[in-house]
């Protein structure tokens, strides 16, 4: 019971006896632990920089969308007022 009572104390509680020091089971269980929490913050920074490209992407589109617009909008213009002039000629011949 005091052996037992020894390990709990060392080990947290984790794993406790089976020929096999707890300690090392809670020692092994914390490295994971850090391994995962290593893990998720890579896979964070990787979307995170992923959301940031998408972001920028989609925005240099978006600028690119108005540009054309804005050109063809001219275009437009300039054709109605090359049509207001052929009429305004036709008027005048």
């Amino acid at each position: 019971y005091l052996y037992y009572a020894g390990t709990y104390e060392e080990g947290n509680g984790i794993g406790n006896g089976g020929g096999y020091g707890s300690g090392q089971y809670f020692s092994e269980y914390e490295s994971q632990q850090q391994q995962w929490t290593a893990d998720l913050n890579e896979l964070s920074t990787t979307f995170t920089d992923f959301s940031k490209t998408a972001t920028s992407v989609f925005q240099f589109y978006m600028g690119e969308e108005k540009q054309l617009l804005s050109i063809l909008d001219n275009c437009l213009q300039d054709l109605s007022k090359g049509e207001q002039q052929a009429i305004n000629n036709e008027i005048t011949s």
